[in-house]
């Protein structure tokens, strides 16, 4: 006999041996005897298993050198938030030790980004685009109908039972019954497991998957001995309420990431438009107006959430004061806008915040100076006066040539706010 055909006819008896049939309604013995029906065999005569996991990819490298492991979606999104987060950790801690370096008081004050540091940020940006594109969360949608039938297949099981055991018609009837309803509830707990190896691919569903394995391993044992059906059926609903729990958070935490992602991408290109043009794209005027009319001021939040799970993560003070200091000065050049002022670059020139004052003429005094706390608030930073020379001041046009800082801010002391303030006003008719 032929290699092959022996091979074929080990397999049919190894499928042989491990069928058994169904019972009919002339069976005797009860549920208890009965066995889960056998799965498609492989060629190498192995059952399939219930939901393998698919095994990573090699992918060939060259001559001599080792493969490459080919990583899941969540798996590079993992890598890509791990490398922009280090980055701008980084950034922000030289932020920190520039901040004494130079000497300045607030860390507002700091100046002149290093290039080195403007790639990490730029790094950072292209990480984190590329993570943003792995979401994917429209399939936890289909794990809750698909539980729920489990449970009434498995209720359904239990209804039936209790009438099992003897040797009647009627109990050989209910021996098949719980036997149908327990397969049907084993078919639906391998498309929910099923569905979790599938979204293991894009989300992190361990903890999801602890729980639909237990569902299945309570299936199993039921193959076996039904007798244990009522204590397996409590567990199995406990199972499933914790199962979407979780669903339910993980939904909410990942439909959040995205728009999170988004908003930390526009303060680091805003951050590099201005101290490193040409790193990054600056956002458009669609962009910043989405980002105005969104939520602002949580950009705290927004980090610990990308990069700590939704648990506080230290390490990002330098971009979330920017981010602070950007909503102000955003939600000035919207006002200027308005008036027609559209300054050429991120922070507004003395002629720019001229013409912007000359437009509020017809203002009421409460509204323009208003407009002047919140135009000094989002582009000056109060200095800390060492020595009475710091109070002097020449004339405005001097306190535009004092060099913006990594904020976009400049450097401001009492008699400067007075009068640069006075010279405002007065554009506005004051």
């Amino acid at each position: 006999m032929a290699s092959g055909a022996t091979s074929t006819a080990l397999e049919h008896d190894a499928d042989a041996c491990e069928v058994t049939p169904w019972a009919t309604l002339w069976d005797a013995g009860s549920v208890s005897g009965l066995h889960r029906e056998a799965r498609p065999r492989l060629r190498s005569g192995l059952s399939l298993q219930r939901c393998a996991s698919k095994p990573k990819t090699a992918v060939p490298g060259a001559q001599g050198a080792p493969a490459k492991v080919k990583l899941t979606p969540l798996q590079e999104r993992q890598q890509s938030l791990s490398g922009a987060g280090e980055r701008l950790r980084d950034v922000s801690a030289w932020a920190t030790g520039q901040q004494k370096q130079q000497g300045v008081p607030d860390i507002k004050g700091v100046k002149d980004l290093a290039p080195a540091e403007a790639a990490k940020v730029a790094e950072a940006i292209d990480l984190l685009t590329k993570a943003n594109a792995t979401f994917g969360i429209q399939a936890l949608d289909e794990i809750g109908p698909q539980l729920d039938e489990v449970v009434a297949k498995t209720k359904a099981a239990r209804s039936t039972s209790g009438a099992t055991g003897g040797d009647s018609q009627d109990q050989r009837l209910a021996a098949n019954q719980t036997r149908l309803s327990l397969n049907r509830a084993i078919d639906a707990s391998n498309e929910v497991n099923t569905r979790v190896t599938a979204l293991s691919q894009t989300l992190d569903v361990a903890a999801i998957k602890e729980h639909t394995d237990a569902i299945a391993a309570a299936l199993d044992g039921l193959q076996n001995d039904a007798s244990a059906i009522d204590d397996a059926y409590d567990a199995i609903r406990k199972h499933v309420r914790s199962v979407k729990e979780l669903v339910r958070d993980l939904k909410a935490r990942s439909s959040q990431l995205p728009a999170a992602v988004g908003r930390i991408l526009f303060v680091l290109r805003s951050f590099l438009a201005l101290n490193a043009p040409g790193r990054a794209v600056a956002p458009t005027d669609d962009e910043i107006k989405a980002y105005l009319a969104g939520t602002q001021g949580n950009l705290g939040q927004d980090f610990n959430l990308v990069f700590g799970d939704g648990r506080e993560t230290m390490g990002f003070d330098l971009f979330v004061i920017y981010a602070s200091v950007l909503e102000q000065q955003l939600a000035v050049r919207a006002k200027m806008a308005a008036a027609q002022v559209k300054p050429a670059s991120p922070v507004p020139t003395l002629g720019n915040a001229e013409d912007f004052f000359k437009a509020l003429k017809t203002k009421g005094n409460a509204e323009v100076i208003d407009a002047y706390d919140s135009y000094a608030g989002a582009y000056f930073y109060h200095r800390v006066i060492d020595k009475f020379d710091d109070m002097k001041v020449s004339g405005v046009a001097e306190l535009y040539t004092r060099p913006l800082s990594i904020f976009g801010l400049r450097p401001l002391v009492c008699t400067g706010f007075a009068m640069l303030g006075a010279h405002l006003l007065q554009q506005a008719g004051a």
